[in-house]
């Protein structure tokens, strides 16, 4: 294999070139565990390591520990179905979040769905309070964040970034499981970097920002109180929960009414309009046919 030439002062640039681990100063306040490294091949991966030598934060009073685990770069992030997951150190936000939650509630059909939509707000509650205190404001007036189900995060139509859940362990003798949420989001990737032609950049439509550093501790701080407000409600009340998290959806889903192209893992592809979305977290979807389609978070490979 022949590779590039690089002249010498890129050879020494990339050299020179170190990654650091993140300082998370806010968010070490609000988890109860923070695990930062220089370099690591994901977080989420790193995440199921600790899972299983038993080194995240636990709560003995019921309610949500969070442990989070981040790093400066990654070199094998992946997402659902492990595809590749882009992240550019310095520009990204890429943080892995684990919890335990009854066994009960991650594994009762009714209602686990709604643990994916839970982390995609979660994540727009970390987005919009972060703008909030920065007083951050659109360039496009009607630029707005959307939740495209059952993982994505779009701003103005466009991609902005992924969330990944996954139960990573069997039930303790408390009944637990441990969750791993796992959100990546461009907050400053260069146009030329973006992964896609229909992904975009958090600076490419806000400003004033601070440092992309500052930026992602904020972000990840209001993440962790999201997160343990919302799993606390819901493994307390799931059904009325559910409810609740259906209504909130509805005002930010992206996909209602729109035409999709939906690859699912058994190899089936269904095309319709999506026109609703139901009490389990699955949406209908109705062909040309005329049929409706159900599809659960579960059975989705690609979704376009």
């Amino acid at each position: 294999m022949t590779l590039p030439y690089l002249p010498a002062y890129s050879i020494i640039m990339i050299a020179l070139h170190k990654v650091a681990a993140p300082r998370l100063d806010r968010t070490a306040k609000a988890a109860d565990e923070v695990a930062a490294y220089e370099r690591i091949d994901s977080t989420h991966a790193k995440a199921r390591r600790l899972i299983e030598r038993g080194r995240f934060a636990r709560n003995d009073d019921g309610g949500i520990a969070i442990t989070v685990v981040a790093a400066g770069a990654m070199d094998d992030a992946r997402g659902r179905l492990g595809r590749p997951w882009a992240c550019v150190p310095g520009h990204s936000f890429a943080i892995s979040f684990i919890v335990t939650i009854p066994e009960s509630v991650a594994t009762d059909d009714a209602v686990n769905g709604w643990m994916s939509m839970i982390a995609g707000l979660a994540t727009l509650d970390a987005i919009e309070g972060t703008l909030d205190e920065c007083g951050a404001v659109p360039f496009d007036p009607e630029c707005g964040f959307h939740l495209k189900w059952p993982n994505d995060i779009y701003c103005h139509g466009l991609k902005l970034g992924s969330t990944f859940t996954q139960v990573a362990s069997p039930p303790d003798r408390h009944g637990d499981v441990a969750v791993i949420f796992s959100v990546g989001v461009n907050l400053s990737v260069p146009a030329d970097r973006l992964p896609t032609p229909e992904s975009t950049s958090l600076r490419m439509h806000v400003a004033p920002l601070p440092p992309t550093a500052e930026l992602i501790d904020m972000i990840a701080a209001r993440l962790v109180a999201s997160l343990r407000t919302r799993l606390e409600a819901f493994v307390q009340m799931p059904l009325i929960q559910s409810s609740r998290l259906r209504s909130e959806m509805h005002h930010v889903c992206w996909m209602m009414g729109r035409q999709i192209d939906a690859q699912l893992i058994d190899g089936r592809t269904i095309a319709g309009k999506v026109v609703s979305l139901n009490d389990d977290a699955s949406i209908s979807v109705r062909t040309a046919s005329g049929e409706t389609e159900r599809l659960s978070t579960g059975d989705i490979g690609l979704m376009v």
